[in-house]
């Protein structure tokens, strides 16, 4: 089964529970994600703000590449 962390300002943060993701069609898990709490909202919402103003300037071709 894979784990996930989750990513805040581009670096792998673990929370302090994590839980199993369920597919749906067979019950079964295929994956354990960390479970963020508001604390990690924040953090993630703050490094979004943080990244716009850059982000932004971006030119649309260069961020099609960025994400690919």
């Amino acid at each position: 089964m894979q784990v996930f962390d989750m990513i805040i300002n581009g670096q792998p943060v673990k929370a302090d529970s994590a839980f199993d993701v369920i597919n749906p069609a067979t019950g079964e898990a295929f994956a354990c994600v960390q479970a963020g709490n508001a604390g990690h909202v924040d953090q993630a919402v703050a490094a979004a703000r943080a990244a716009f103003h850059d982000w932004s300037r971006t030119p649309d071709a260069r961020r099609k590449d960025l994400l690919h």
